[in-house]
């Protein structure tokens, strides 16, 4: 029997835990554990290369001093493929695995898929620049505020604390348009040698033979933003002439390169009736979509962009075609019993921060609550001790007073981010509009379940 990790799993430790992270061609699959302290030298042996089990049982033989080795291979044989069964762990020959019981695979204490509450910094948000080639109506940079590279001082403070993390799973790349930062290609090719996900999120007009290349990397994702597969609806969001033919061009240039691709379409005024083409196109391409069913006001406060949201009565249409096209049970009263006034609305300050392009660590992009400043600070120590993110980690669902009582909470989706900006600064503050298009799910939802 050998066994190795998938090349598509990143495994870190820190603070006697660990986390395993797999993620699929494309984002489609995708699962993650936490490794609690006494299994962590079963994960901590492997690598990417295949190992027989005898040799990595002699490598536990010295952790585990006490145990004889029969004992120990028949645990180790079961750890590796409950991991195997989350696409973690690359098995061959496992004839010994059939003797193993399917429900005694996963024990209780040694892995967890449930929600983690620790504070470690996993995973990092980058804006490489904020400056861009668009002006898309709906972006939440303010159009005169994109002018800054990240200077090269900040770039490599924030590359040398990752390469010294034994903790950060994935970092996303970002801007503006992060292809128009001079050092675009060297901080790919730098954080692809940490064994790391990497994920771009560009308009993928600025695609380059060189730039292909690094994406060709199985751990590396390129998110793009397609508003429509007509050329006028996308171009009209963007204010760049021809934009959808090199975007769309270039994702076909991907695909066909087996890069990992992801698309990502908030719904507006203007192509909220398209979305249904883009998800189709999507599917029958096997790419992950993200469709983001309302617009975030500008960083800065400023509400205009919010002017092009789509109207309820076309929302709600998406919403049941939505939950038409995932073809799923769903339990209503599931949901409603499931939820707790005492959970977090939001995991944002647990394990992963945003950085401006200035420098400043905020809790996700385009929330302008600054807890600190790489020139100053490292991420991690400003994650741990920012009176910010410790205030935040604190918020519970309870302390939305106007929610209380409110019969469709179970199902609204809580963003400090998005309450922030639509009501200068006040993330505790809920909007009307929120509650609406809360209601309007609900109201979809309950016509799906009564139709299936």
């Amino acid at each position: 029997m050998k066994l190795k990790l998938n090349n598509l799993t990143v495994f870190k430790v820190s603070d006697k835990r660990g986390w395993i992270l797999y993620r699929g061609q494309n984002g489609l699959e995708e699962s993650s554990v936490v490794v609690e302290e006494g299994s962590i030298p079963f994960c901590s042996c492997l690598t990417y290369e295949y190992q027989n089990i005898d040799t990595v049982v002699k490598h536990l033989l010295s952790v585990y001093i006490d145990v004889s080795y029969e004992t120990l291979k028949n645990d180790a044989i079961e750890f590796y493929y409950s991991l195997k069964k989350l696409n973690m762990v690359d098995i061959e020959c496992d004839d010994e695995l059939q003797q193993i019981p399917s429900d005694s695979m996963i024990k209780e204490g040694e892995l967890t898929q449930e929600i983690d509450n620790s504070v470690d910094l996993r995973h990092i948000h980058i804006e490489l620049t904020n400056i861009c080639n668009e002006r898309c109506i709906h972006c939440y940079i303010p159009h005169q505020d994109k002018i800054k590279d990240m200077d090269n001082h900040t770039l490599d403070k924030i590359l040398d604390e990752i390469d010294n993390s034994s903790s950060v799973m994935s970092v996303n790349i970002s801007g503006g348009e992060p292809m128009l930062h001079p050092r675009f290609a060297e901080v790919i090719k730098r954080l692809q040698t940490k064994h790391i996900f990497v994920t771009v999120f560009t308009n993928l007009t600025l695609l380059n033979d060189e730039y292909l290349e690094l994406f060709k990397n199985p751990l590396t994702t390129v998110q793009i933003s397609l508003y429509s597969l007509k050329a006028e609806t996308h171009d009209k969001i963007t204010i760049l002439k021809g934009s959808f033919d090199k975007t769309f061009a270039n994702i076909k240039k991907l695909l066909n390169n087996n890069v990992n691709v992801w698309i990502a379409c908030p719904l507006m005024d203007y192509n909220i009736n398209d979305s249904s083409d883009v998800s189709k196109w999507c599917k029958e391409n096997n790419i992950k979509l993200r469709i983001d069913n309302d617009i975030f006001a500008e960083s800065d406060c400023c509400t205009q962009n919010l002017l092009h949201r789509p109207d309820y009565q076309a929302l709600k249409v998406q919403f049941k075609n939505s939950l038409t096209q995932q073809a799923k049970a769903i339990d209503i009263e599931q949901i409603k019993n499931g939820y707790k006034t005492t959970d977090r609305p939001c995991g944002v300050g647990l394990n992963g921060v945003a950085i401006n392009s200035n420098g400043d660590v905020v809790p996700c992009p385009g929330w302008n609550c600054v807890c600190g400043n790489v020139k100053h600070n490292t991420m991690l120590d400003i994650l741990l001790h920012s009176s910010a993110f410790k205030k935040i980690r604190y918020i519970r669902y309870s302390d939305f007073k106007k929610c209380n009582g409110c019969d469709i909470r179970p199902f609204c989706h809580i963003c400090f981010s998005k309450n922030a900006n639509e009501n200068n600064g006040d993330y505790m503050k809920i909007t009307d509009h929120n509650c609406e298009i809360t209601r309007l799910y609900y109201e979809a939802l309950q016509e799906y379940c009564s139709e299936h």
